[in-house]
């Protein structure tokens, strides 16, 4: 659903429906684009009143951070492959 590299994004998500066919909801990645090694993303995703599912990935020289605020729920996997720079739940 959301793809983040080689920048710096958040998104705000309150009471959005989601539809996405994979298992992964972020991935958070070095890809094509940037200087290979410093290429990596930072995602903050905020949600209120929001319902999610998926697993959240960031490779080794990306950052993710998840905020569930307002009743918001989630079920999936953070961080499975223990690769991120850094992977946080904040409640």
């Amino acid at each position: 659903m959301f793809f983040i590299t080689n920048t710096r994004a958040t998104a705000n998500l309150e009471r959005t429906v989601l539809k996405h066919s994979g298992a992964v909801l972020v991935n958070v990645t070095s890809s094509r684009w940037g200087k290979t090694g410093a290429n990596g993303g930072d995602f903050t995703l905020n949600t209120k009143k929001q319902a999610l599912t998926g697993k959240i990935l960031a490779n080794n020289i990306s950052k993710v951070k998840l905020a569930l605020t307002d009743g918001s729920s989630w079920r999936g996997s953070l961080n499975e492959d223990n690769q991120a720079d850094s992977a946080s739940i904040a409640r």
